[in-house]
């Protein structure tokens, strides 16, 4: 076997005897049904009697670090290997086209029975009654309420907001809930509405579970004293599913090993922060092998006092130039080459704001491209269906500004996302 990996990748924390039997036979599976796979073992070196008989430990570690274009592949390749798929998962990338995850039958089950198990963590039982708060019925409002069902909880049920978030405060008053889920910008759109309406947030709440985008230290203690609940962070992604979940003793988020093999490639002077990297456990339709995930994380020394023993993060953000809507993810990349393939000539600025009922996006570019805005605007929403959905219900205002591009290159960061919400 060839040794493509460096000491600064080291796994979080060592495998159990069940999670190794479990990464020799995803690695088999990834052999047998997906030809780029068998070309990265092929190029490393490793045939199948490696994997049958080698320490799988060591034979993942001489594999390559893959990214979003080996997903693409991947993905794709599924289509026809995997006869038991049942649903997809997409989001936007970073390249062009968006993120596509295949699920197969397997994977959808044992998904929600580990969602379910992330909810128990986090106090969720039997007397709960949970609401699942989102923009868009086909995002969290499928697998939270599912895996509820499993917990199994009182009532779930799925709360689809639009720009008036006042009448979404009034029906959560009429169901109340006894746990919210949501991404924080929605929950933050509550707060502002029953502060505005003067209409109370249900006092039955005792706990917030937020998804989807980080939630800063102000926002969470306006949320513990509004609604005297307790605040939980959730954490997993598009290509993964759930990954871990946020305890009662509130010090990081534990990552769950029985599902995922979890890497930090670590950088820099900081020994306890990395970039997250991947290997899929018990994921059948979309297996990933030593995934570069794009989060970068702090590991959290020694024991919880929770008594798990499953090891513990702080997710810092993103090694990419990323923002959440609402929700959804929009990446400067993506939406600058939408915009090229449409004309646009010179740098592009993302300018986040948020007035009253909307989030405003503003797109800086230079001046010579005023005489082709619709056919840019035209593009974007085509390009990007979560943001055609988000400007389509009077979410997301979204408007071009024009500038000299001597203004716009000022600045050595021309092509950014500027978050001033």
């Amino acid at each position: 076997m060839n040794t493509h990996t460096s000491q600064p990748i080291q796994p979080i924390a060592p495998p159990s005897t069940e999670e190794l039997s479990a990464l020799r036979s995803t690695m088999l599976h990834c052999r047998r049904y997906f030809p780029s796979y068998r070309r990265i073992f092929h190029d490393a070196g490793i045939t199948h009697h490696h994997i049958e008989s080698d320490d799988p430990l060591e034979v993942l570690r001489s594999l390559p670090v893959i990214g979003v274009d080996e997903l693409h592949r991947i993905s794709m390749e599924s289509v026809g290997g995997i006869d038991t798929i049942v649903d997809t998962e997409t989001s936007s990338g970073t390249t062009s086209g968006g993120k596509i995850r295949f699920i197969s039958y397997e994977d959808d089950a044992t998904e929600h029975r580990f969602l379910a198990g992330l909810l128990r963590t986090c106090g969720i039982g039997p007397d709960d009654r949970v609401a699942c708060l989102d923009t868009d019925p086909a995002a969290v409002m499928i697998s939270f309420p599912r895996a509820c069902e499993l917990v199994p909880t009182a009532e779930s049920y799925c709360v689809s907001t639009g720009a008036g978030f006042e009448r979404s405060l009034q029906l959560l008053s009429r169901l109340e809930p006894t746990a919210l889920v949501s991404v924080p910008s929605i929950i933050e759109r509550i707060l502002d509405a029953s502060r505005e309406s003067r209409s109370p947030i249900p006092d039955s709440i005792r706990r917030v579970i937020y998804i989807g985008e980080g939630m800063d230290a102000a926002l969470r203690r306006r949320v513990q004293v509004a609604l005297g609940a307790e605040v939980f962070s959730y954490y997993g992604s598009s290509e993964t599913s759930a990954l871990g979940i946020e305890c009662a003793a509130h010090a990081g988020i534990h990552l769950f090993g029985s599902r995922t093999l979890f890497e930090v490639e670590r950088g820099g002077n900081a020994p306890d922060h990395g970039e997250l990297i991947v290997t899929t456990l018990v994921q059948r339709a979309l297996p990933l092998l030593r995934y570069r995930l794009g989060d970068l994380v702090r590991l959290r020394p020694g024991a919880c006092v929770c008594g798990l023993d499953d090891p513990r993060i702080d997710v810092l953000g993103r090694s990419e130039m990323f923002a959440s809507i609402l929700g959804s993810k929009i990446h400067h990349h993506s939406i600058h080459e939408s915009l090229v393939r449409a004309g646009l000539s010179g740098p592009l600025q993302i300018v986040l704001k948020n007035e009253q009922v909307s989030e405003q996006m503003r797109l800086r570019v230079a001046d010579r491209n005023s005489h082709i805005e619709g056919r840019l605007l035209s593009a974007l929403l085509a390009d990007h269906q979560d943001v055609e959905f988000l400007h389509d219900s009077g979410l997301l205002d979204i408007r071009m500004e024009f500038r000299p591009v001597t203004d716009l290159l000022q600045d050595r960061k021309a092509n950014r996302i500027t978050d001033l919400r």
